[in-house]
């Protein structure tokens, strides 16, 4: 019974294979791009390969006064070495006015620089 058992061991042993690197440099070589594309998908499966550069603009809101126009407002609120035609183009994006005309008593936004 023993000897079976051993013999059957050495069987297993003899029809393992024995794997042997050949080259050094293509194992390295094909280790590394495996484990370039798996952090590649890696990332690109859970969105870390997305980049924002810009901040998400802060708005204040304010209320429009009677006779005020949106030139009024954005020397008012906007930074004043800002051109005015850039700070009103700014209020109308943020607010998405197609043109200058504002209402007394209407709330409008206002980027925050």
């Amino acid at each position: 019974m023993e000897i079976s058992m051993n013999s059957k061991m050495n069987t297993n042993k003899k029809s393992r294979k024995n794997i042997r690197i050949k080259s050094r440099f293509r194992f390295t070589a094909f280790v590394t791009i495996v484990l370039i594309l798996a952090v590649v998908g890696f990332n690109t499966i859970f969105g870390m390969n997305i980049v924002s550069g810009e901040s998400k603009p802060e708005y204040t809101t304010i209320e429009v006064l009677p006779g005020e126009t949106l030139w009024d407002i954005a020397s008012e609120h906007m930074p004043g070495d800002m051109d005015k035609r850039e700070a009103v183009y700014k209020i109308q994006k943020a607010n998405g006015l197609d043109d200058v005309t504002i209402t007394p008593g209407q709330k409008i936004k206002v980027p925050v620089s």
